[in-house]
């Protein structure tokens, strides 16, 4: 079985926002990647296998909604939980992430709080149990349910 990753892809073409997630994943224990363009956040993806991926759904030539799209239906990134970061915000809007396979949606700008919570939803317990076991995440990530 392979072990598991603890790296973030954060896709953003927003420098504050990158840092800001940077800053409140690191200080938990994770390996942050970052990406300010749909191509380099696909290429990170595929190369890395993350944990988890933070998608803007803004972004320079491929919106996030067909980024979403491309990495939920490519066969070597089926499986990768997509975690949406936005400041579109409608109903609409986010029954349709939804919709494409988005693990969660985060409203832009975010709290520490919510960003640890949305993640820890977005794992199973087996992911979860070998987060504890295999990285160096620390235990005050890991929501008391």
């Amino acid at each position: 079985m392979k072990n598991i990753n603890n790296s973030i892809v954060i896709i953003d073409d927003d420098k504050w926002i990158i840092k800001l997630a940077r800053n409140m994943l690191e200080k938990y224990g994770f390996t942050v990647l970052e990406a300010t363009t749909p191509h380099e956040g696909l290429e990170l993806i595929i190369k890395e296998e993350p944990l988890l991926v933070l998608l803007d759904l803004s972004l320079p030539n491929i919106d996030g909604d067909s980024l979403l799209y491309l990495i939920k239906n490519m066969s070597m990134t089926k499986d990768t939980k997509v975690v949406i970061l936005s400041a579109l915000i409608t109903k609409e809007k986010i029954k349709s992430t939804y919709q494409l396979g988005a693990a969660a949606f985060i409203a832009k700008p975010f709290e520490e709080k919510l960003l640890i919570q949305k993640i820890n939803e977005c794992l199973d317990k087996d992911s979860i149990k070998k987060l504890k076991k295999e990285t160096p995440v620390k235990d005050e990530f890991f929501i008391k349910i």
